[in-house]
């Protein structure tokens, strides 16, 4: 989740991977992703316009996946964590910042993602 540099730099490393099968690089910004995806040309990426704080709609696009990276700002870190639980999928984080009273809650659910054997 996430088109900007990091987002940019991760769905390229990936999509170099013979046993990376797809990337779904998702971000509210169209216009990134598709200058992206125009750059990139790699028949693995998709591009999807997406909300990073509408849990469901995020859990939709990650349930066929294998994880879910967090390439956003922290503010979203949240709805993200408990996306990729709903989805059933592990979890990666690039950043932690403001607002700093969710770390509290981000590491509540850690036991959540231990209980269905997925890694944060």
């Amino acid at each position: 989740m996430g088109c900007g540099a990091q987002g940019r730099v991760i769905s390229t490393f990936l999509s170099r991977l013979p046993q990376c099968e797809k990337i779904i690089l998702a971000d509210i910004d169209a216009k990134a992703l598709n200058n992206h995806a125009t750059w990139l040309k790699s028949e693995k990426l998709v591009v999807k316009k997406l909300d990073a704080s509408n849990i469901q709609e995020v859990a939709n696009v990650a349930k066929n996946t294998d994880i879910l990276i967090n390439a956003v700002i922290p503010r979203f870190n949240l709805a993200l964590m408990k996306a990729a639980l709903v989805a059933g999928v592990h979890y990666i984080d690039l950043a932690f910042g403001p607002p700093y009273s969710n770390l509290e809650k981000e590491l509540e659910l850690n036991q959540s993602f231990k209980k269905k054997r997925l890694q944060l």
